[in-house]
């Protein structure tokens, strides 16, 4: 009897730690409020996809929409000016984008590693460096992933050709993260 009273007591406690982590660990549509793989217009009216344009960072397939003025104020963070979200041809959503230009590399920095800790501490994940070169920039990056495979970013890059300082937070599908990859591989 007591073998089974122990046995049982174990199994709650186990029971019990797997939901804390599984209930602490973050899922996509957590971090920004928009569910990847639903269509855009589950959130903006059809409208907003007249404004789609050819990702930057990918060689096809994904659009992104600038979501920007379809936000109200207590929508938006006081770090960040602009919002995006890339679709694939079907209008599913993939990536949510926010960006805002610093003045300085060392004011980016100090405002990313805040913003680090405040995720670590409400999400409890754990971020990691993940700092590159590139052509045109160098990005001081902080990483994780989500539960369900997303990659989310905390970037500060400095552009070499008009010294520039952009903070850039992100979320992406490993679908987009791939095509991005890829158009790193080949170049700009």
């Amino acid at each position: 009897m007591i073998k089974n009273l122990n046995l049982g007591k174990s199994v709650i406690y186990i029971s019990m730690f797997f939901a804390s982590v599984a209930f602490s660990e973050l899922r996509s549509e957590e971090f920004f409020g928009y569910e990847t793989y639903e269509p855009i217009t589950n959130y903006f009216p059809r409208t907003i996809l007249r404004e789609k344009y050819d990702h930057t960072e990918t060689l096809g397939e994904f659009y992104t929409v600038d979501i920007t003025n379809f936000l109200k104020r207590n929508q938006k963070s006081p770090y960040f000016d602009t919002y995006e979200i890339s679709i694939d041809n079907s209008n599913y959503i993939h990536e949510i984008i926010l960006r805002r230009e610093y003045k300085t590399m060392e004011t980016c920095q100090t405002i990313s590693n805040i913003l680090v800790k405040k995720f670590t501490k409400k999400y409890n994940i754990p971020f990691f460096n993940a700092d590159a070169t590139y052509p045109e920039f160098k990005a001081q990056r902080r990483e994780a992933k989500t539960i369900d495979d997303h990659r989310i970013s905390l970037n500060c890059n400095y552009y070499f050709a008009n010294d520039s300082v952009q903070m850039w937070s992100f979320i992406a599908t490993p679908e987009v993260d791939k095509a991005i990859t890829q158009f790193y591989e080949k170049g700009f």
